[in-house]
């Protein structure tokens, strides 16, 4: 189904390198190709490779210092299906005064045996899995690689070399980064790569070269135990007549060295209503990321409160506490924060579709309005709502569509007569009535809460998509009890 799927984000957005003291992150996710990245795959030959070769400048590699030992890289991947066959990767790394590959052709196997560090060499597909997310190449072929700037050395020159014995079901996909996105590219020359079938044998020179490249993380652990903050998440409108306790999660993330074993996670709830929990971390490995659950905030006074989740202190104490403003109100739910704007709008490209979000009530209770926003005007839609009692607590049964109505920029509410009952989980959501994007609005959530969001198309479909992972919006749909 998600061949059949185009999502259109709007808003545009400068994809920065930044330094988290354990590792540089350059780029968000800006776009997806399937030529650029770690690896090409190929869908039509059994026997193809890849080898790509590509320097990132000095200027995005913030937080990488002399001396650093790099252990990992970590490469984005937009995959939903796994590796078929018996693959091979190889990476060499090293530190160049180069600052690109220069003018022509590049001899890859040449350029291999330049100083550079074998660092890394296995069957990718051990760790490459169906799912959008950051895939760690862990070295495997030394404990580390030091970084040493002397001499001018101040830019990452990466090699990477791919090889398949079966074709895939699809060419995979990787996230990558340009000059519009990432701050620091500045020629076309600092990729150089080639694709094709090796039933000829393994060619050297590069017949390829580009500006993008990979969306990036460069790890370098300097402390043992370091485990940072990555999201904070909660209903953003909070209505007391749902009568059941908002479930608050956070998204962990662990950039130290060592595992962590009943590590604890604190939760401080101040404002309108008054409240405090712990939850323990019982294992979260290096370079692992997992979602913890606070399932017990149940306000009972209206107004705003703030959310506080903190950890003990650790190698890097910029990262261990993140705060959110909550609205508890009378009788309307949102998943985004009404405190910050949209982001932009979304949609389905060519086709119809919809989005839809999670709520809960406790017992039953009835909807008789619901409010979207729109970045733009003019685009048919329908609203809905749907139990859960589709696979796996999906979308499933239909418990009311609207008329068809047309979009307006800014927010858009519709009366919900007669009005709707509803029980425990449910789902309320947009359905995009044509196949031009309609622009509903979202905000950024990186990661995105898993459980939540959900999309399908064409519209009516039966199967749903999750965004968790690797949609990574928040859609902006607000029902009334």
């Amino acid at each position: 189904m998600l061949n059949r799927v185009v999502l259109i984000l709007l808003s545009c957005f400068f994809s920065l390198s930044a330094a988290f003291a354990q590792y540089t992150q350059i780029g968000n996710g800006a776009f997806t190709r399937t030529n650029i990245g770690p690896i090409v795959s190929d869908s039509s030959t059994s026997g193809y490779y890849s080898r790509m070769a590509y320097i990132w400048p000095e200027a995005t590699l913030n937080g990488l210092e002399h001396g650093d030992t790099i252990t990992a890289l970590s490469f984005k991947s937009f995959v939903f299906d796994t590796l078929r066959g018996t693959c091979n990767m190889k990476i060499y790394i090293k530190g160049t005064s180069q600052a690109d590959f220069g003018a022509g052709s590049l001899n890859w196997a040449a350029e291999s045996r330049d100083s550079m560090t074998l660092v890394y060499d296995d069957n990718p597909s051990k760790i490459i899995g169906n799912k959008p997310s950051y895939v760690p190449f862990i070295f495997n072929q030394t404990k580390g690689y030091e970084w040493d700037t002397t001499n001018g050395r101040k830019n990452l020159e990466v090699l990477i070399q791919f090889t398949q014995n079966t074709n895939q079901v699809e060419p995979l996909q990787w996230y990558v980064e340009t000059n519009g996105t990432v701050i620091g590219f500045s020629s076309s020359n600092e990729g150089k790569f080639l694709y094709d079938s090796s039933s000829s044998g393994i060619d050297s020179i590069t017949n390829r070269q580009s500006i993008f490249k990979p969306t990036l993380r460069v790890h370098y652990p300097k402390h043992d135990k370091e485990v940072e903050i990555q999201d904070l998440y909660s209903l953003g409108k909070l209505p007391l007549l749902m009568k059941q306790p908002d479930s608050i999660k956070v998204a962990l993330y662990n950039s130290g060295k060592q595992s962590i074993t009943n590590g604890k996670v604190y939760l401080r709830v101040a404002g309108a209503n008054e409240y405090e929990d712990t939850l323990t971390i019982t294992n979260l490995n290096p370079l692992e990321r997992k979602f913890f659950y606070f399932d017990q905030y149940n306000p009972e006074n209206q107004g705003v409160d703030s959310l506080i989740v903190s950890l003990p202190s650790d190698g890097v104490s910029g990262n261990n506490e993140a705060t959110k403003l909550v609205e508890v109100n009378y009788n309307v739910y949102s998943h985004t924060n009404p405190f910050l704007p949209n982001s932009g709008g979304v949609g389905f490209n060519g086709q119809t579709g919809d989005f839809v979000a999670k709520f809960y009530v406790e017992g039953s209770s009835y909807i008789n309005q619901i409010r979207v926003d729109f970045s733009f005007g003019g685009q048919q839609f329908q609203l809905g709502i749907w139990e859960d009692d589709g696979p796996g607590g999906t979308p499933g049964t239909e418990l009311f569509m609207s008329d068809t109505n047309t979009g307006i920029a800014g927010t858009y509410i519709l009366p919900v007569l007669p009005r709707v009952k509803v029980s425990g989980g449910y789902f309320v959501g947009i359905r995009q009535a044509s196949g031009t994007n309609v622009g509903f609005s979202f905000q950024y959530e990186r990661p995105v809460r898993p459980n939540t969001f959900y999309f399908t198309a064409p519209a009516g479909d039966s199967t749903w998509t999750p965004f968790s992972p690797g949609f990574d919006f928040n859609v902006n749909i607000q029902p009334r009890l």
